[in-house]
């Protein structure tokens, strides 16, 4: 018998052995009765925090207890008396796992009207990634415990981790931007699926990150624990948590590293510098009101992301409630490759409601304005196209934080003030 004939035969005895067992069958089920009770809200955060939440819950909690029962009855050891390999009874326990995962995604999508989703490659992807990732550390919390009343107190709080992880850290460090933990990435995806100017390379490279660590580790540990040396599973899977979680706030500091920041005066001015395919030059602006991250810098794509300061935020002074600002260079696709066929997008697309559109100079260059509401958000876009390289600055505020428009427009007009780009054909 083949690998994969083995792991489907695995795969097989897991679902018919669901279906008998209605304790466990209950709790791999539970998230349905969340999805219709929370479904129709029309809040773009509330189902992304449904998506998130099923999707920990089931990867996590189920696929642990899934393990859990089986260790109980002695049907998990007996499996490794056959030719059946360590590695292939994970792959069949996190198949079986995955797969329930984006059945109830697949769910929770069609109760909330989203099928945008399901015709985006990267939110798929990323789905799968994330559903993926909770899979494998429930299969390591499955094998890790002995029995479910160890695995009830750790299981939460892992699952806290991955579905409040983001905003915990925000709370706890006071900024307003964390890109350290899974549920930040896997939310912006949902978030903006089909947005021609999301940039979904920095979030799949997370959620991608965040997969292989934990696929190798799930890898590992299931090695060791059908090995000779059970006994000393406490150290061992202490240092492989420890190496998983410090590996991966390192390279998310990496990443997202600014070593070009640096100040001009006294004052605080900072200057950021970027050069892309087309476009070069640099943005200032003041570092006593504003923080910039720079999220991708290539030739291809640049974004960079500003939040209101530390200081700002506690004096809440200087700035309307819930602003952000962010430049971002990325290549055009063919339908938007021209500004009328861009102008046509915005009209055309039901998740846009677009207040207002013109054309305005500043400087050398001609940008296309356009002022729009998106996901409960007031977003101000300024465009300007440079051979199929495209340029956006734009302003986003929730809206429960809106005033005045004027004084969002001199926000934006200030950093389009200070920027000095070229645009160069060759």
């Amino acid at each position: 018998m083949s690998s994969i004939q083995r792991i489907a035969t695995v795969y097989k005895k897991d679902v018919y052995w669901v279906l008998g067992n209605f304790k466990l069958l209950g709790i791999m089920l539970m998230p349905i009765l969340f999805i219709i009770f929370f479904s129709q809200t029309g809040k773009g955060a509330l189902f992304s925090f449904i998506m998130v939440f099923i999707n920990a819950f089931i990867g996590i909690f189920s696929t642990s207890y899934l393990i859990i029962e089986e260790k109980n009855k002695g049907t998990l050891l007996s499996l490794l008396t056959t030719p059946l390999k360590s590695f292939e009874l994970l792959l069949a326990k996190f198949f079986f796992n995955l797969t329930l995962c984006l059945l109830i995604s697949l769910l929770a999508i069609v109760v909330n009207s989203r099928l945008d989703l399901l015709v985006s490659p990267y939110a798929l992807i990323n789905l799968a990634l994330y559903a993926g990732l909770t899979c494998f550390v429930g299969c390591v919390v499955g094998m890790f415990f002995k029995n479910e009343q160890e695995m009830s107190i750790v299981a939460p709080i892992l699952m806290f981790f991955f579905i409040f992880g983001d905003i915990v850290a925000k709370t706890a460090s006071g900024s307003a931007y964390f890109p350290f933990f899974p549920d930040y990435h896997i939310t912006q995806v949902i978030k903006n699926p089909m947005s021609l100017d999301a940039n979904y390379m920095p979030h799949t490279f997370f959620n991608l990150l965040y997969f292989l660590i934990a696929l190798v580790s799930a890898t590992l540990y299931t090695q060791f624990y059908f090995s000779n040396n059970r006994e000393t599973r406490v150290s061992k899977t202490l240092i492989g948590m420890i190496g998983f979680f410090t590996l991966a706030l390192m390279v998310s500091a990496l990443i997202n590293k600014d070593e070009s920041r640096q100040r001009l005066d006294p004052q605080g001015r900072v200057s950021q510098r970027f050069v892309s395919k087309y476009w070069s030059g640099r943005f200032e602006f003041d570092g006593n009101l504003w923080e910039m991250q720079k999220i991708l810098d290539t030739t291809a794509r640049s974004v960079f992301v500003m939040h209101p300061s530390k200081q700002v935020q506690q004096n809440k002074s200087g700035r309307p409630e819930g602003i952000e600002m962010s430049i971002a260079l990325r290549p055009a696709e063919k339908e938007e490759s021209t500004k009328l066929k861009r102008y046509q997008l915005f009209r055309k697309d039901p998740r846009r409601e677009l207040l207002s559109y013109e054309t305005i100079q500043h400087k050398t260059h001609e940008f296309q304005k356009f002022i729009y509401f998106h996901e409960e958000k007031l977003i101000i876009l300024l465009e300007s196209f440079c051979s199929e390289q495209l340029l956006q600055i734009s302003l986003d505020v929730e809206s429960k934080g809106l005033t005045s428009l004027q004084t969002y427009w001199m926000h934006l007009q200030n950093l389009l003030d200070n920027q000095h780009f070229t645009c160069s054909r060759n």
